[in-house]
C-alpha cells in the first residue's frame, strides 16, 4: 500500500524510455488497467515511479507468447527489504 504511483510502458525490448510515452499514467496500489493486445512478438515492459523515467520493475525481452492472455504484477515491499520484482501470471494459453 505504501508503493508509488507507476507508469507503464510496453516497448520494443531496445527502446529507450527516453524518447516514449508510457501507455499507462500514474497507476496506483491495487489499481488494473486494461489488457492490451499485442502483436506476436518481442517487448518488454517496464515500470516507473509515475512521472519520471526511473524504472522500477522491468520484465526483461518477453517473447513466445503469442495467443495467450496474461498479467503482469509489481512485487514487494522495500521498507519491509523485499525487492521490487514482476510476476507474470499465465490466464489463458
Amino acid at each position: 500500500p505504501a508503493a508509488p504511483n507507476v507508469d507503464i510502458y510496453i516497448t520494443d525490448p531496445l527502446v529507450d524510455l527516453v524518447d516514449v510515452q508510457p501507455n499507462y499514467r500514474n497507476i496506483g496500489f491495487k489499481e488494473i488497467t486494461p489488457y492490451v493486445p499485442i502483436a506476436p512478438g518481442v517487448f518488454r515492459i517496464r515500470m516507473t515511479i509515475a512521472g519520471t523515467k526511473t524504472v522500477a520493475v522491468d520484465t526483461g525481452t518477453l517473447e513466445d507468447l503469442a495467443g495467450q492472455v496474461f498479467t503482469v504484477c509489481a512485487i514487494g515491499d522495500p521498507s519491509a527489504g523485499q525487492p521490487i520484482r514482476h510476476l507474470t501470471l499465465i490466464d489463458r494459453r
